[in-house]
């Protein structure tokens, strides 16, 4: 249970479906500019982070099978 949530949680295609509803919610007027920025420069980070933890993760594996 507690990996389904870290999956969903972390899944890179989920954040960037996010980023474009919030690109979305700003071009309809449904949330402020402040909001819009705030809430994109979030989701920004948390791509990363989850980008880069792909990437070591996938690196240590690498080590292991080597």
């Amino acid at each position: 249970m507690k990996n389904i949530a870290y999956k969903e949680l972390y899944n890179p295609e989920k954040i960037k479906n996010k980023i474009k509803e919030n690109q979305m919610l700003y071009e309809f007027g449904e949330i402020s500019r402040n909001e819009f920025e705030e809430t994109k420069s979030k989701l920004m980070e948390q791509l990363k982070f989850v980008e880069r933890f792909k990437e070591m993760n996938l690196s240590a594996r690498i080590d292991i099978i080597t």
